[in-house]
């Protein structure tokens, strides 16, 4: 319920132009340029996420992951998906 009051502060103050606590607080900023445009963005969650598929798939079968996979895999990290 939370979230949801202050969604909906910071929303208000942003489509009616307000330029006050909600508007300036720190959702609305955020980290930029961390993420590459589209459609390079989608490529690599694409090679990141095949990349653990394969991970873990080679792990549940007894089989040692290539490194390219494990380095790949780690790139998830930054995001909290995985611990490896």
């Amino acid at each position: 319920m939370t979230q949801a009051v202050l969604g909906g502060r910071i929303l208000a103050s942003l489509c009616l132009g307000e330029d006050d606590e909600w508007s300036r607080c720190g959702f609305v900023g955020g980290p930029r340029g961390l993420f590459p445009p589209e459609p390079f963005r989608w490529v690599g969650a694409n090679l990141v996420r095949n990349a653990i598929r394969r991970k873990e798939a080679d792990e549940d079968a007894g089989r040692r992951p290539s490194r390219l996979d494990c380095r790949l895999a780690r790139l998830a990290a930054a995001a909290g998906k995985t611990d490896h």
